[in-house]
């Protein structure tokens, strides 16, 4: 009785056993399919993004949705409609859902977790009349002070 003691000590958990992780995962599909497929198929979605920062990761929105989808034809359930598959996924922590005016179209935009080794992305301003703007991707430089994000800083080149 103590060497189990000793191993729960040493792992500081509980093993929990694999008919239970399978419950669990089923317990969890059924209760949200959409976050279920998130959970499960993120890292496939997002391995060709249309853009990529250290902040954040962007891909259609119509992409993920057919991968949506596809894994719920996998698996034998009536998937959700566009509407409510956006609304679902904005709900999901560090996942957003909106028209991007860069592309014209949905996307998807998942927020990475800052690691601690991440550089300062700031940079300064060298052009003329240039505006940078922050946006919820990271820092871009937007010549024609077309603003989606908050001003930062105004400069002129002297």
């Amino acid at each position: 009785m103590l060497k189990g003691l000793e191993r729960l000590t040493e792992r500081g958990k509980f093993d929990e056993p694999c008919s239970s992780i399978e419950i669990k995962k089923e317990m969890e599909f059924k209760a949200n399919p959409v976050a279920y497929w998130w959970n499960e198929c993120k890292e496939d979605i997002f391995s060709q993004p249309i853009f990529e920062s250290l902040k954040s990761k962007t891909v259609v929105f119509k992409l993920a949705y057919e991968s949506y989808k596809n894994f719920c034809k996998e698996e034998g359930i009536v998937f959700e409609k566009r509407k409510e598959v956006k609304e679902m996924l904005s709900e999901i922590e560090n996942v957003s859902v909106f028209k991007d005016s860069r592309f014209n179209q949905e996307v998807v935009e998942m927020i990475l977790e800052k690691s601690p080794q991440s550089p300062d992305n700031s940079k300064e301003i060298k052009s003329t009349n240039t505006v940078e703007v922050e946006y919820s991707f990271g820092i871009k430089k937007n010549p024609d002070h077309m603003l989606a994000g908050r001003v930062l800083s105004r400069k002129r080149k002297r």
